[in-house]
């Protein structure tokens, strides 16, 4: 949606029950749902995250991310380094 140096802002769609794997991203990332419910889960707590909630993580935090309903979300990644933290992301 969005992309200038040091930011990057992608819109992203989840089915019911689709889960993003466990994996550790080196920018600090906000994510704001649109609509839906995720469950964002780290090593210490586990976040619901509903409609026009938002959360926000650190860099280097080992997380795996949940659609417990269809959901669509915005997803916020800033630092100069954002490039190879979104191909991590997205990565298959």
């Amino acid at each position: 949606m969005f992309k200038t140096k040091g930011m990057r802002i992608v819109l992203i769609a989840m089915h019911l029950n689709a889960e993003i794997a466990p994996q550790i991203i080196e920018s600090i990332i906000s994510v704001q749902v649109l609509e839906g419910h995720l469950k964002f889960i780290t090593e210490e707590q586990t976040a619901d995250i509903k409609t026009g909630q938002m959360l926000t993580l650190h860099a280097q935090i080992e997380h795996t991310v949940k659609a417990m309903e269809e959901t669509t979300f915005l997803l916020t990644l800033t630092e100069e380094n954002y490039q190879e933290s979104a191909y991590k992301l997205f990565a298959i």
